[in-house]
């Protein structure tokens, strides 16, 4: 009973001076606290999506071939975000000095074998010096270079070509 702090018959409330300064600063941090987790997983997630955007981290975003050519020359990370008849795919020089060429979307008219075969493959390539050009910069360019999963699935592609015409 000694612990007990004295109440209102009426209300239940505390009568003890100061007591709702003592609630009024707990409500205050409490909201404090809340405004400041918002704040900080607003922040996480705006970072996070602008890590994820296609060519993200991928160093200068260029707008033509004859930019990757340029980065590939002077080893500068760069990228370039290609659509071609609705397929969306991205060049990128890389740290290394090598070039990654990965599909990123395809037309969704496309058939669903060709959907599985190229969604999401990649592949990387090693030129040697200057012997990168325009034309050989597009992901569907010569494989000669190349080796991964997407270089994979074009050779195959054109082999049945050749083979089925």
């Amino acid at each position: 009973m000694a612990n007990m702090k004295p109440t209102s018959l009426n209300t239940g409330r505390s009568i003890v001076p100061g007591s709702r300064k003592i609630i009024s600063r707990k409500r205050r941090m409490r909201w404090l606290g809340i405004v400041a987790g918002v704040v900080i997983v607003g922040l996480l997630v705006t970072f996070g999506a602008l890590y994820l955007l296609p060519g993200a981290g991928q160093g200068k975003r260029c707008r033509d071939e004859a930019c990757i050519v340029q980065a590939y020359a002077d080893c500068e990370p760069a990228y370039l975000e290609e659509n071609i008849e609705g397929t969306t795919a991205v060049v990128a020089v890389q740290d290394d000095c090598t070039i990654s060429k990965r599909i990123e979307e395809l037309d969704p008219d496309e058939p669903e074998e060709v959907r599985t075969l190229f969604q999401g493959a990649e592949m990387t390539c090693i030129y040697p010096e200057d012997r990168l050009t325009e034309d050989m910069v597009t992901v569907l360019a010569s494989t000669d270079y190349c080796s991964g999963e997407l270089a994979d699935s074009i050779d195959d592609l054109r082999l049945a070509e050749l083979t089925y015409g």
